[in-house]
């Protein structure tokens, strides 16, 4: 039977090892292990294309790129912040301005408007003053009374005075007086109107065959149209009408009640319309 023999390995060198390599110089056969793969190994990465440094130096540039960018976009939105801010300071402002002057315009308004009402109402305190001056010194304190209340002055006058005893149309001498201080206060405020108003104790009238509500009317009818006819009062400034029995001023019970509530109002008061034009002049 033949026995096998191991492969043959070159003999080995001085220092213990085999001879691996067989090219190259002398002295990279005869240096140290280690540092022939270190050399080796340097080699390989001074040849490589590019290296390391520009893959790194790439990559920095790319980071500067984006990073400029990113300020160019940063001063971007601070300028429209700027921007936007001012806008808005400016739209502020212009608002504020607005307000302040749509708040003088409604304060003058209302300054306005108070000194209106306050004329026409001076203009009644003038027509009442007038009418008290001239019934002063021809009737007596119970016969007439005036006042004034809710945007009109009132002017009351007892049946007795106007009309003589059971007459709708028969004026007793006074009424003349009556009716002249009227037809003065009208024509000193062109703006008045007057509504001449009938009324009746709650007892039967002495006209037969008419109610109170139309005994009354029938006197308040005769005034406007003596008025309108012997003092030339235009007949759109002055109207009649009547409450009868249904405004007392003073109870029914008594006689001197009863004497109180048979009266005639003249009623003084500011035409709406004119007041609402002068308001809409403002």
């Amino acid at each position: 039977m033949r026995s096998s023999s191991p492969p043959a390995y070159p003999p080995a060198n001085s220092s213990g090892l085999p001879w691996i390599i067989r090219h190259g110089s002398k002295a990279s056969r005869s240096a140290p292990l280690p540092s022939r793969i270190a050399s080796c190994h340097y080699a390989s990465n001074s040849n490589a294309p590019g290296g390391g440094n520009d893959a790194l130096l790439a990559t920095q540039d790319k980071l500067q790129d984006r990073l400029a960018r990113q300020e160019d976009e940063l001063d971007d939105l601070k300028g429209n912040l700027n921007n936007t801010s001012s806008r808005l300071g400016s739209e502020l402002t212009q608002a504020r301005a607005a307000i302040e002057a749509a708040e003088a315009s409604r304060d003058s308004l209302k300054e306005n408007q108070r000194e209106l009402v306050k004329e026409f109402e001076a203009g009644l305190t003038k027509a009442a003053a007038l009418m008290q001056t001239a019934l002063d010194s021809v009737l007596a304190p119970e016969q007439f009374r005036i006042t004034i209340s809710g945007g009109e002055v009132v002017m009351s006058i007892q049946e007795d005075v106007l009309f003589t005893p059971r007459s709708v149309s028969r004026l007793h001498d006074n009424a003349g007086v009556v009716l002249r201080t009227a037809m003065d206060a009208l024509q000193a405020n062109p703006l008045l109107k007057l509504t001449v108003i009938g009324h009746t104790d709650n007892r039967p009238n002495p006209r037969r065959g008419t109610n109170n509500w139309e005994y009354a009317s029938l006197r308040a009818t005769h005034l406007a149209e003596e008025l309108a006819s012997t003092y030339y009062l235009s007949p759109n400034r002055v109207e009649a009408t009547s409450q009868g029995e249904f405004r007392p001023i003073a109870g029914n019970d008594t006689e001197e009640g009863r004497t109180t509530n048979r009266r005639v109002d003249f009623v003084l008061r500011n035409n709406v319309a004119n007041l609402l034009r002068e308001l809409q002049k403002l």
